[in-house]
């Protein structure tokens, strides 16, 4: 008897002593023990990963180990998942590929069994086992190698990062494919590893703010009224569309009705001999903002279908160019199509997109510009489902405006019967994220809802009303604006007249919330609905988070910036890019000296290129050619900055040069150029044309960016004036 329990003890305190040595095992040592273990236990060589180290890995068995090694489990009973070119997986790895299939992990359709495993595909997979979503990215990353990548792919990469499912390293390519003996570092993880800190978020910068100056045609006083406000908000708007375009369906006199001159108005007015509608585009263009033609289809109180259909069905080519006559005729700067439509018109979704891709066409060569207005989504399914084809859009306009707000509307609460923010922060974030990967992001203007919608809880009504009106109701009823964190949003209540009324509605706050996110994005800016009474604090609160704002506001007063580099102003700026700039700068400020016949460049014809060369303020390289896509670094900035200086009549700074520490050291060709810049200051600012890098440094080879660009060539204007 006692002899038969002494093998039980023993067997108990071997098998105690491996779990206390598994506990204190170094990480490294715990996963061989558990190596060992699998393979014992399965006694597949599939599995083991020192055989044939260096071997691609194929869809199936990075599904098979990945499985096995994560969760030693046996698979599912039965093999019946088939790939899209309907072969079923091996047999070794098909009761594994079978559970993750099962779960919904894995999509066969989607997929052949035998192809290469890919950072991609692992990005994905692990992302899904762990039960985190393609919206759940929190930051951009910055990778290589994602064409032929959908949208919601590329959002798995961001993801899995930010839950710590992939190693990462910025630049990686994630199309190469994975080695046996690098699985083990897509085992999918215990636990939930906290959200890593944004790799790619961008520095506030100067960021393009567009506001909307909504139709008022018999009403001058809120067309006063909004360009008051414009006035008001100089240094914050850049760009303005001018809604007062519709259309209304394919006729004989055309399909388009068009507002832009309210003469009639005038006419009958007592006060107002000169339009104001007409007076703000002036003005717009005299402090350098875009102006665009807002063209809706927003008829009879509703967004409408039969007219759209109706122009898309007929002669296209003659809609195209009654917009792009009208642009002209009233010397706007583009269109802004601020089509809407829902899934249920999923069925002109090719037609539109065909119809942009024309009208984008027609637009650009009259030197004019397309902005496109599109539906939020946050998948690739609802993008396809929907009217908005992200894809061609995204090519052919030079703008996108996505609407992120309206998440409860008014029109729908009678039948929906719930009422919540204007946007959900959530859900702006998501939606925002994907059209970042489905459009480039250099284009997109983030939607913000400028305004409140009063919800009469009790009548089940509701109406939009301005910020001013919200807080004139929110002051009468002595209610307090409360916090909701929920939706990331203000909100109130009050009782009149016997009902109980909700306002949720924007702050300073919330905006600033979702202008951050345009700010992490590296987005080109927003677009907040509507000019109007409007409270200026909430345009703001989105515009004072971009840095060196105002010295590049005054810029595009002055006209220094081309239209083409309105954007992505925290990227480096390339020597074609640099000629617009000088281009702009001699059209308001001729030049001094005559110009001379440049030698032409072989890879280059660009006009404004050839402009800079003529006065000798660019030069091109041995060869004969000019290299227009090479970036400058700070030392030929500040060259090229002393040349147009010189050209324009300066030929002495105004002030004591910087003694930086690499002028010993620096080419010999750049050095009175850093002395000329960082002698030269301009009396508006006081700041010197260019400054140092931080401790004595001027750092002459680092890159300089548009930004960067914009607010030397305003200083230099101040300075050589």
């Amino acid at each position: 008897m006692k002899r038969s329990v002494l093998p039980r003890i023993l067997a108990v305190l071997l098998l105690l002593s491996l779990t206390l040595t598994l506990a204190v095992l170094p990480v490294s040592a715990q996963q061989q023990w558990n190596m060992e273990y699998f393979l014992k236990k399965y006694s597949d060589p599939h599995f083991d990963l020192t055989v044939q180290p260096n071997r691609v890995m194929s869809v199936e068995e990075f599904i098979a180990v990945i499985y096995a090694y994560s969760y030693y489990g046996d698979g599912a009973a039965s093999v019946t998942a088939k790939d899209r070119s309907g072969k079923l997986p091996s047999a070794w790895a098909g009761r594994y590929v079978q559970a993750e299939v099962s779960k919904g992990v894995v999509t066969p359709a989607a997929l052949r069994w035998s192809q290469p495993a890919t950072v991609a595909f692992a990005a994905e997979y692990l992302c899904r086992a762990k039960g985190k979503y393609s919206y759940d990215a929190v930051n951009a990353y910055s990778f290589t190698g994602t064409d032929g990548l959908t949208a919601d792919q590329k959002l798995y990469l961001d993801c899995a990062v930010d839950w710590g499912l992939i190693p990462y390293t910025p630049g990686m390519n994630v199309s190469q494919p994975i080695l046996r003996k690098d699985a083990r570092r897509y085992e999918v993880p215990t636990g939930q590893p906290t959200c890593r800190a944004a790799q790619t978020a961008a520095a506030t910068t100067m960021r393009e703010q567009h506001g909307y100056f909504v139709d008022c045609y018999w009403d001058l006083d809120k067309a006063a009224e909004q360009f008051s406000m414009l006035q008001a908000l100089q240094n914050h708007v850049t760009m303005v569309t001018f809604q007062c375009g519709y259309w209304n369906g394919s006729s004989a006199s055309g399909t388009l009705s068009c507002d832009v001159n309210h003469a009639e108005a005038v006419a009958h007015s007592d006060r107002y001999t000169v339009d104001p509608q007409l007076d703000a585009i002036s003005w717009c263009k005299e402090t350098g903002k875009l102006t665009f033609l807002g063209i809706s289809n927003a008829l009879e109180n509703g967004f409408t279908a039969a007219p759209v259909r109706a122009i898309l069905a007929g002669n296209t080519e003659a809609a195209a160019d009654e917009i792009v006559d009208a642009v002209t005729k009233y010397g706007l700067d583009g269109v802004n199509m601020g089509i809407e439509l829902g899934a249920d018109c999923r069925d002109l979704r090719s037609a539109y997109a065909q119809f942009l891709t024309l009208l984008g066409t027609k637009l650009h060569a009259k030197g004019r510009l397309l902005l496109t207005t599109v539906g939020a989504c946050f998948t690739d399914a609802q993008e396809q489902a929907g009217f908005y084809d992200y894809d061609t859009i995204g090519k052919a306009s030079d703008y996108v405006h996505v609407i992120l707000y309206d998440d409860y509307n008014d029109t729908g609460y009678p039948t929906r019967k719930t009422d919540g923010a204007v946007s959900n922060l959530t859900r702006f974030g998501r939606c925002l994220r994907y059209a970042a990967k489905k459009m480039p992001r250099e284009k997109l203007l983030a939607g913000l809802g400028a305004y409140a919608t009063d919800y009469n809880t009790t009548a089940i009504t509701a109406e939009d009303i301005s910020y001013a009106e919200a807080e004139r109701r929110r002051s009468s009823a002595g209610a307090t604006l409360n916090w909701n964190s929920e939706h990331n949003s203000a909100v109130f209540t009050y009782t009149a007249d016997g009902a109980n009324h909700r306002v949720w509605m924007e702050s300073a706050a919330s905006l600033a919330a979702r202008a951050k996110l345009v700010n992490q994005y590296n987005l080109c800016g927003t677009s907040l609905y509507y000019i109007g009474t409007n409270a200026p604090q909430l345009f703001r609160s989105v515009s004072e988070l971009s840095s060196y704002k105002p010295e590049i506001m005054t810029a595009l007063r002055e006209k220094l910036i081309p239209t083409a580099l309105r954007k992505c102003y925290n990227s480096p700026i390339t020597r074609r890019e640099f000629c617009s700039m000088i281009a702009a700068f001699l059209e308001v400020r001729p030049a001094a000296v005559p110009a001379q016949t440049p030698a032409a460049f072989s890879d280059c014809k660009d006009p404004d290129v050839l402009t800079a060369a003529s006065y000798g303020i660019v030069n091109g390289y041995t060869g004969g050619v000019f290299r227009p896509n090479n970036t400058i670094t700070r030392q030929e900035a500040a060259t090229m900055l002393m040349r147009l200086a010189k050209t324009v009549g300066t030929t002495k700074p105004n002030g004591e040069s910087l003694q930086f520490k690499e002028l010993s050291t620096m080419q010999s060709w750049a050095k009175d150029g850093v002395s000329f810049v960082s002698a030269c200051t301009d009396p508006v600012s006081g700041k010197r044309v260019m400054n140092g890098t931080g401790k004595d440094a001027f750092s002459p080879l680092a890159t300089y960016t548009r930004e960067q660009s914009a607010m030397t060539m305003i200083r230099l204007f101040h300075a050589t004036a």
